[in-house]
């Protein structure tokens, strides 16, 4: 080139940035557009991912005008006087990356029908896994802690829930992977989850069982994918080997119930169902003894499951009561209603704030009722006088029957309608598989139930709810987001083959993403080694599960390769 036709230095950098303005532009639109159904989604997961999707476009608008405004600048005052410009010959890694870039295209260009056909058999291949691979709500939390719920008969004394908590916390402090375990033992009437004496909940700390390895190797390798997993110090058993060694050691005390889990996994469970276990039958009904019923065989049915643990019922046990039946005939002499009685009543054997009585700075309600004798004979409760309209004094046992009796000892509805719950979580299995052999299972409870009179029914409830409505929201606005990222493909590159042609390549991004997976979710040599070998392909790609945070990256993985389309393309 003669030097007269010699551009300047700001010339070419404008002429660049020019050049590619347009590609960056239509290049980050696409990415924040299938970002989108982030915002689309409801309840917890869309309280997790919305400020994910928030932070990742606020970087990609922040990229793009420092992209269009600083980055020419930039150049333009660095690049006039960089050594780069001056030495003709390119770096030896660019040789070498350039050589065998052109080498492979070369033979690929050369073969185009086996590129394509071969090509076109491996994506088949991984995308036929994704219906093999086990599903979930959210990938596994590694908290460090364990909540642990000890639950024995209600009704049980505070002293002897302390004996048998301070015996299993002992149980507890034997593992040598527990660092410390704190308890509680009930909670206060007032609280937001009150419980009885007869409920303990242990916080147990676990010792680190992954460390990082010291040295700058190791700081290497743990930036590059699939290889951070050989940059770690392993000590001892896995948590969830040390989990699994505590339900063993402590589910065959007689009359305790047990449900482990972990601190924020708990709530979780307990703000989608109401329960905290990650997945809850709950049996709807009139008739309570039905429900019972029922609620055992549930119970029996899915027991002998693999993968199912901490199996139980909602606590709920006959206990001594004193009910009273209002005589309608003689109390309507006395001019009494039912509602009345039961009004008349309330201040003896319930108690009615009449004052306050100040200490210090603490105000206290002073209650007025019977002594304690008195509320649980029924001879002296028969005794209580009331006050009739007329003014006339009369007994209580003159218009109402005082009965010795026994009575569920809590009633739990839900939606205007009484239910009894079976709950459990699932150990070293995948949620949805374990959840397709329960609905299975419970196929014949289902049909006793609607044979009953009455409108009783089986209710699904959990973790696996929430994963199957979270997963089809999502795909049903990634598919509008598709749509949209094909019209600005077209747009931006002027033609619809190229469109079409970026587009083809999602399914080969994906089949990365599943060989990346099955390569780090690898199944145990032991599950391997005792299986025939042809069952080998099955148990590898079953160690895979697949939460909604997998389906977010691959929907977000559709953004990238567009983006990368664009800019080899144009």
């Amino acid at each position: 080139m003669r030097l007269a036709d010699q551009k300047s230095t700001l010339e070419v950098i404008f002429a660049a940035s020019s050049e590619i303005r347009n590609s960056i532009v239509y290049a980050t639109l696409i990415v924040v557009l299938v970002v989108l159904p982030l915002f689309m989604m409801s309840g917890i997961e869309g309280r997790l991912f919305a400020p994910l999707g928030i932070a990742y476009i606020v970087a990609l608008l922040c990229s793009l005008v420092v992209a269009l405004t600083f980055t020419p600048v930039l150049a333009s005052v660095l690049l006039p006087h960089a050594p780069i410009l001056s030495n003709k010959r390119e770096p030896m890694i660019m040789r070498w990356l350039k050589y065998g870039d052109e080498r492979v295209l070369r033979w690929t260009l050369d073969h185009p029908r086996s590129v394509l056909v071969g090509v076109g058999i491996l994506v088949v291949i991984s995308c036929s896994t994704l219906p093999w691979m086990g599903g979930e709500f959210l990938p596994p939390f590694n908290e460090g802690t364990a909540t642990i719920n000890l639950r024995l008969e209600p009704g049980t004394s505070l002293a002897e829930s302390q004996r048998i908590a301070s015996r299993v916390e002992s149980i507890f402090l034997e593992v040598p992977e527990i660092l410390s375990v704190a308890r509680r033992t009930g909670r206060a009437e007032l609280d937001e989850h009150a419980e009885g004496v007869n409920n303990t909940e242990f916080e147990v700390r676990f010792a680190q069982h992954k460390t990082l390895k010291q040295g700058w190797y190791n700081s290497i390798l743990r930036a590059i994918p699939i290889a951070h997993l050989w940059s770690f110090e392993y000590h001892g058993r896995p948590q969830e080997d040390v989990i699994a060694d505590l339900r063993e050691r402590i589910s065959s005390m007689p009359g305790a119930a047990v449900n482990i889990g972990q601190p924020i996994s708990h709530r979780l469970d307990h703000m989608m169902s109401g329960i905290r276990a990650q997945i809850a039958v709950k049996v709807f009904g009139p008739d309570l003894q039905e429900l019972r019923t029922a609620a055992y065989n549930v119970q029996a049915r899915i027991q002998e499951i693999k993968g199912i643990v901490d199996l139980q019922i909602e606590p709920q046990i006959e206990i001594s009561q004193l009910q009273m039946r209002v005589k309608r005939e003689e109390a309507s002499r006395y001019g009494l209603a039912p509602g009345d009685v039961a009004e008349i009543l309330e201040t003896a054997f319930k108690g009615t704030v009449v004052s306050q009585v100040i200490e210090e700075d603490k105000y206290f309600g002073l209650l007025v009722w019977y002594d304690e004798e008195a509320r649980r004979n029924p001879k002296v409760i028969e005794e209580t006088i009331l006050e009739t309209p007329s003014g006339a004094k009369v007994a209580l046992s003159q218009v109402a029957e005082i009965l010795d009796t026994t009575g569920p000892n809590v009633l739990n509805r839900e939606n205007v309608q009484r239910r009894v719950a079976v709950f459990c979580n699932v150990q070293r299995f995948d949620l949805a598989s374990v959840v397709r052999e329960i609905k299975k299972a419970l196929q014949p409870v289902e049909q006793s139930l609607k044979v009953l009179p009455g409108e009783y029914y089986l209710d699904y409830s959990g973790q696996f709810e929430a994963h199957q409505q979270a997963t089809l929201r999502l795909w049903g606005f990634a598919a509008l987001s598709l749509v949209g990222v094909y019209l600005l493909l077209v747009k931006s590159l002027g033609s619809q083959s190229s469109a079409l042609q970026v587009v083809a390549n999602v399914p080969l991004a994906a089949l990365g993403a599943i060989v990346a997976l099955l390569i780090v979710n690898r199944p145990d040599v032991s599950s391997l080694a005792n299986q025939p070998w042809y069952q080998w392909p099955g148990i590898w790609i079953q160690a895979t599960h697949l939460s909604l945070a997998h389906w977010v990256g691959f929907i977000t993985l559709i953004g990238i390769v567009s983006r990368n389309g664009i800019m080899m393309i144009s």
